[in-house]
């Protein structure tokens, strides 16, 4: 029993970690592809053949586009990395920062709903109890608005939404915080798909590089929790 515990904290530990190589690799394939110009031809063309389609039905791809995005902020492993070059690419980039938002906002509703109904047994798998405990120390069910905006840009959207319903937060100020917390997010994520299909190397490594720097920052956090 005591193995199987430690191989889950382990295991928990991890995660921040598989999210960074995640990340560093999706990057990396992005770089190399924007490093090749005949690469980055034939990909920005398979991009570009979603536009008819979208066109032809803009309503459903806007709902399509946003139900993705809702899906990469509550799993660890999805991520909106391909999405974004194709909204880039059919609506610009303000309508994309703004469908992805919503898309994120409506998975953090999720994520909260589930911590704040379903409770401990449908979270475990992602947060262990000593994580629960240390970030209840943090964030009382009565926490300000501050402290509650400071964790949801510390800690992944993932785990952030899930953490917050269990802990009780309350919602108006949870919401605030979410919608907040993610427009940085939103914004970068959007210029780097821009970089990319304009084949901007320059804001490409730039931008690819706060990420890495975030996530850093993410990893480190989780690991002082874990400590």
């Amino acid at each position: 029993m005591a193995r199987a515990m430690q191989r889950k904290h382990s295991h928990r530990r991890l995660l921040p970690a598989r999210r960074l190589i995640l990340m560093i690799g999706a990057l990396a394939v992005l770089g190399a592809i924007s490093a090749s110009a005949p690469l980055h031809t034939w990909v920005t063309g398979l991009i570009a053949s979603a536009q008819p389609a979208i066109s032809a039905h803009p309503v459903w791809g806007a709902v399509v586009f946003t139900t993705l995005a809702a899906v990469s902020s509550m799993l660890v492993f999805v991520s909106s990395v391909a999405l974004i070059p194709v909204g880039v690419a059919a609506w610009g980039s303000p309508v994309t920062v703004f469908l992805l938002m919503i898309g994120w906002f409506v998975g953090g509703v999720v994520t909260f709903a589930v911590g704040r109904h379903l409770g401990h047994p449908a979270v475990r798998r992602l947060l262990s109890a000593a994580q629960l405990e240390r970030y209840g120390h943090i964030a009382a069910p009565n926490a300000p608005f501050a402290t509650v905006l400071l964790i949801q840009f510390a800690v992944p959207s993932d785990v952030a939404g899930y953490f917050f319903g269990i802990a009780g937060i309350r919602r108006r100020v949870y919401l605030s915080a979410l919608a907040l917390a993610e427009l940085p997010y939103a914004v970068g994520s959007v210029y780097l798909g821009t970089a990319f299909v304009e084949r901007n190397t320059a804001a490409l490594v730039v931008v690819g590089a706060l990420a890495i720097g975030v996530a850093l920052w993410q990893w480190r956090l989780a690991e002082l929790r874990e400590a």
